[in-house]
């Protein structure tokens, strides 16, 4: 999941930190930046506002908040580059603008240049501790570039900032599975179950399953579910959700499962694939409910076997 994605702020002073420059509530600035928000997707009010914007600056462009607007609009522009020259002026003028910094990580992110995108959002959080989205985005940066420590470093300050985030908490779980270190990672499960009973997953107590992992087999990536309640007549455990090449869509998926059937033969537990040849379940067949790790390891086998058969 990634949260980095941004729209334009109604008024920019509030995204800003309070220790820049508060100016009136008819400063020309924030009225500029409700018209660009009222037209996000319509590209000659957005110049029309760009323009306006570009004529403050002019008047006086000492204010930090006239370049952290522009870089707002730049960036709904599809103009990354400037849009990021723009948050370093205002970061230049106010060196305590926390969200110049995080706005341009967000437009580096976009760009695909994530680790300049981490050292901005760092940048944020040094500034303004508190700034949750500032440390998820940097984790999920640096889980993208597969960097696991700094990513459960950086999802460990976002869910400490916000305990009731499901997903930060769902995201330190991913980052010690990547690490290998299972007993953490199901210490942290069972905080993440808590918060499902408690109502607070997305979807609400209603839930059905989330993505406790993901990982790559070959060239392909893994998204791997578990279901909060498995008890039901027929149900999946832990689902592996294979993407095509691309990453889009689901091309096929591995599940551990479970059936009444089954359960009274006294191997409550399989293993099956499914794709769109149709169903099919293979050994191994467990009797005690098998690890994640244990799953885990019998699916890769199973995806890179149909990976090489395809």
């Amino acid at each position: 999941m990634t949260r980095w994605l941004s729209t334009l702020a109604l008024v920019i002073l509030l995204a800003a930190p309070a220790a820049a420059e508060a100016p009136s509530a008819a400063d020309p600035i924030n009225e500029i930046m409700k018209r660009a928000q009222a037209a996000e997707g319509n590209r000659p009010a957005l110049e029309k506002a760009l323009a306006e914007i570009d004529a403050e600056v002019t008047r006086d462009g000492s204010r930090a908040t006239a370049h952290y607007a522009r870089g707002r609009i730049l960036s709904a522009l599809g103009r990354g580059e400037d849009a990021v020259a723009s948050y370093d002026t205002a970061v230049k003028l106010d060196k305590k603008f926390a969200e110049a910094h995080y706005n341009a990580g967000v437009v580096l992110a976009g760009l695909g240049k994530k680790k300049e995108a981490i050292k901005r959002w760092d940048l944020a959080l040094k500034i303004d501790p508190k700034m949750t989205d500032a440390a998820y985005n940097g984790g999920q940066a640096s889980y993208d570039l597969k960097d696991f420590k700094g990513a459960l470093k950086r999802f460990g300050l976002a869910a400490k900032l916000s305990p009731d985030d499901f997903d930060a908490t769902k995201k330190v779980m991913q980052a010690q599975l990547a690490l290998k270190q299972d007993k953490p990672a199901w210490k942290t499960r069972a905080a993440l179950f808590a918060m499902w009973k408690d109502g607070k997953a997305p979807g609400g107590a209603t839930a059905t399953e989330y993505v406790l992992d993901q990982f790559d087999v070959g060239p392909r990536h893994v998204l791997a579910y578990e279901t909060f309640d498995p008890s039901g007549d027929l149900a999946n455990v832990y689902t592996f959700k294979v993407l095509d090449a691309a990453a889009k869509k689901v091309d096929f998926t591995v599940q551990l499962e479970t059936s009444a059937v089954i359960r009274e033969q006294g191997t409550p537990w399989v293993m099956g694939t499914t794709t769109h040849k149709g169903h099919s379940t293979v050994p191994p067949f467990f009797k005690k409910l098998p690890t994640y790790t244990a799953v885990r390891k019998s699916a890769i086998k199973m995806i890179d076997a149909e990976l090489r058969n395809m």
